[in-house]
């Protein structure tokens, strides 16, 4: 029993070192004014759509509208 948890432990630790490195960056979502629409056939309907940024623009990366959060 003992054996089999130095073991375990020792993978734990392994996997603890040998992970790889996560890197932040800006994330775009399409966002609704509405979560639905109801339209007649054959009908039309006028949607607000906006695009949100979230994150931290990396290296190259390009801050589009102006900071984290906002949206337009």
């Amino acid at each position: 029993m003992n054996r089999l948890l130095l073991i375990g432990l020792g993978c734990g630790v392994a996997l603890l070192f040998t992970g790889e490195t996560a890197e932040a960056g800006l994330a775009f979502a399409l966002e609704f004014n509405q979560s639905n629409y109801l339209v007649s056939p054959g009908g039309t309907v006028d949607v607000q759509v906006d695009l949100r940024q979230t994150g931290t623009p990396g290296v190259g990366e390009v801050n589009i509208l102006g900071a984290p959060g906002r949206s337009g």
